[in-house]
């Protein structure tokens, strides 16, 4: 549809089966490209994707049937041993920009976890 495959798809009502054989039906469709960069800086990813988008020149705010578009920046660190975490990242203004230039929101999820 817009000359990019994903890394990863799903329909809502898709079925699938676990690995502990139960078979679960998504509740929502899902359409990923996933950065496999070996970078720790997210502009490094965020160029990665962006770019990819704009070869293509597509508007992802004008796909037919979309009902809920936006770009999910994941961000997962450790904590320490107390349980803590400073999360820190930076956008250059060309990541901003970039991003921008997809047309649709940008969603940022932050998570921790125990190492």
């Amino acid at each position: 549809m817009i000359g990019i495959l994903p890394s990863e798809s799903q329909y809502k009502g898709e079925e699938r089966t676990t690995s502990t054989n139960y078979t679960v039906k998504a509740k929502i469709g899902i359409w990923a490209i996933i950065s496999n960069l070996k970078s720790c800086r997210l502009s490094d990813h965020i160029d990665h994707l962006t770019l990819k988008f704009a070869e293509i020149g597509v508007d992802l705010d004008d796909l037919p049937g979309v009902q809920e578009k936006y770009v999910d920046v994941f961000f997962a660190s450790d904590a320490d041993e107390a349980g803590e975490c400073t999360c820190e990242f930076q956008l250059s203004r060309k990541n901003v920009s970039a991003l921008g230039q997809l047309g649709i929101a940008v969603r940022f999820t932050v998570t921790t976890g125990r190492p």
